[in-house]
């Protein structure tokens, strides 16, 4: 099962707090929907959350346009990709999710999910 939850815990201080909830749903062969919600304790944020949301949704399709340019890079015959760190686990978890079902798939061989079960933690 591929991960398609992530949270973030965002500490300022040990008074505020902002968390952050992503999740990715899929909705057909090569499409997903994105939805982000966010709870914060922070008067000032939810004072401004209406201009807020303008910049977060901003922001989310810098993301989304990153994805994209990303999955074009990866359509050509010897595609490259520079995956990095903890916070590249996700994707590096599907391409090798990918290609192993492609190889049980061309092998007429079950399919296994080799990737052990882990919880993503780092900090930025």
């Amino acid at each position: 099962m591929l991960p398609g939850l992530r949270t973030e815990h965002i500490t300022i201080g040990s008074k505020y707090h902002i968390v952050l909830l992503t999740a990715l749903t899929p909705v057909g062969e090569e499409t997903c929907e994105l939805h982000q919600f966010m709870y914060t304790n922070i008067p000032l944020i939810n004072a401004l959350r209406g201009l807020l949301t303008l910049f977060g949704k901003a922001f989310i399709g810098q993301d989304l346009d990153i994805v994209k340019k990303q999955q074009e890079g990866l359509n050509g015959d010897h595609p490259s990709l520079l995956l990095l760190g903890d916070a590249d686990v996700q994707a590096l978890w599907y391409y090798k999710l990918k290609k192993d079902y492609l190889e049980a798939q061309a092998n007429d061989m079950p399919f296994t999910n080799r990737i052990p079960e882990k919880t993503l933690r780092w900090q930025s």
